[in-house]
């Protein structure tokens, strides 16, 4: 599915299988033509280029690459984009390990939840399951700071809003004239349909990332997957200063939940993590409607948040 939100933004709609939950990249044409997020690796080079196809271009037709943050399901087009044309990619510094170096990823991020998760679990069949996923490492062209301005075509000029939380290194593209952002995963809402927690690395940079935008003039935000509030239905879009206050203050709601619960749970390294975040999920409001961790399709987003929580930087 493809579709126009602004005369110059459209969104590109990709279907990701796995968690059954689609997934948008945003396409901006301002005399040179933006990608903000490219989709998961799609297994072969020609179907992203159906999608962009559809908007009359190639991938060697791409200039700039914007990565929200470093998540494989953001990054999976570059490399057949990179190959097609060399568009410039652009990511903030504190995700660049997520296109340079994949094994420092893996046992940075994604190493501590996998041995928690499952401690009988081969760590070597895991990290080539992660490098697979995660495709070629990248050079990344620039590394982003918080208020970069980006100048992506004739008109249009974007501040790098930095919104850690979701990871170190996300980010929103916000364009101050139309007040509109691009937020990929950094909002996350009460997560997507399946009853999922918001993957958070860090709770209360999340918290201070939601507080920030309610202080910016928004009246859209353009997010990258369907997520729901406290009683908006799913979606990756917030249209209107109504809607996207709502959803900025369902999203902190949530993550201020998430962190009262974590605190009466007296989480043991010797328990499974499993059982911890059952605990967990079982302190939070029904109304939010939090699935424990047996009926989740994708249980690693809550044991990620859950770990994260708990035992990050607590040795």
């Amino acid at each position: 599915m493809t579709g126009k939100i602004h005369s110059q933004v459209y969104a590109l709609d990709i279907w990701l299988e796995p968690a059954q939950i689609s997934f948008r990249a945003y396409l901006v044409k301002d005399g040179k033509n933006t990608m903000i997020d490219t989709g998961p690796p799609l297994g072969s080079p020609e179907k992203l280029a159906e999608v962009l196809k559809a908007y009359d271009l190639a991938l060697k037709d791409i200039n700039f690459i914007l990565n929200t943050h470093g998540h494989f399901d953001h990054i999976g087009g570059n490399a057949p984009i990179k190959k097609a044309g060399n568009p410039q990619i652009m990511i903030h510094r504190e995700d660049a390990s997520f296109l340079e170096d994949h094994n420092f990823c893996f046992e940075q991020f994604f190493a501590p939840v996998t041995k928690a998760s499952n401690p009988q679990e081969d760590l070597a069949k895991a990290r080539d399951g992660f490098l697979q996923e995660m495709g070629p490492e990248l050079k990344v062209d620039r590394r982003l700071e918080d208020n970069d301005l980006l100048a992506i075509g004739d008109n249009i000029e974007l501040r790098v809003i930095h919104l850690p939380g979701h990871t170190l290194g996300s980010v929103g593209y916000y364009w101050e004239k139309e007040g509109m952002i691009f937020t990929g995963d950094s909002i996350c809402g009460l997560s997507t349909p399946d009853g999922s927690l918001p993957i958070i690395y860090d709770l209360e940079a999340y918290k201070q990332s939601i507080k920030r935008l309610l202080d910016i003039p928004l009246n859209m935000i353009l997010g990258c997957h369907p997520y729901r509030g406290i009683s908006l239905p799913p979606s990756a879009i917030r249209m209107g200063v109504g809607e996207v206050k709502r959803f900025l203050e369902d999203s902190l709601e949530a993550a201020e939940r998430i962190t009262e619960a974590v605190a009466t749970v007296k989480g043991d390294k010797e328990q499974p993590l499993a059982e911890v975040a059952d605990q967990v999920i079982a302190r939070l409001p029904a109304s939010m409607a939090f699935k424990p961790i047996a009926q989740l399709m994708m249980p690693q987003f809550t044991l990620t948040t859950v770990y994260n929580a708990l035992y990050r930087n607590k040795g």
